[in-house]
C-alpha cells in the first residue's frame, strides 16, 4: 500500500514538473533520466545486497539497525 501511495503521490507530479521545466525538445531526455532511476536503484540494491551477504556484513547491519526497527523478529537465531 505504501508503494501505491508513493507512486500516486510522487510520479504524476514529477512528470508534471518535468513537463513544466523542460521545453518540448529536451523533455524526452529529462523523462528518460528520471525513469532510469528505477533500474539504477534496483541494480545498486542487488550489488549492495550481494556485497553485504558475501562479506558477512548482514549480521552487523542487522545488529545496529535492530534498536530502531522491529526486524529482529525476522532472525530467530539472533541473540542480543
Amino acid at each position: 500500500m505504501g508503494v501505491g501511495i508513493g507512486e500516486a503521490g510522487g510520479v504524476a507530479p514529477s512528470y508534471s514538473l518535468i513537463a513544466d521545466y523542460f521545453e518540448p525538445s529536451k523533455r524526452a531526455r529529462a523523462m528518460a533520466i528520471f525513469s532510469f532511476g528505477v533500474p539504477l536503484g534496483s541494480a545498486i540494491g542487488v550489488i549492495f545486497g550481494g556485497y553485504r551477504n558475501n562479506f558477512g556484513l548482514a549480521r552487523r547491519i542487522h545488529y545496529y539497525g535492530c534498536d530502531r526497527t522491529s526486524s529482529c523478529a525476522d532472525f530467530p537465531d539472533f541473540h542480543a
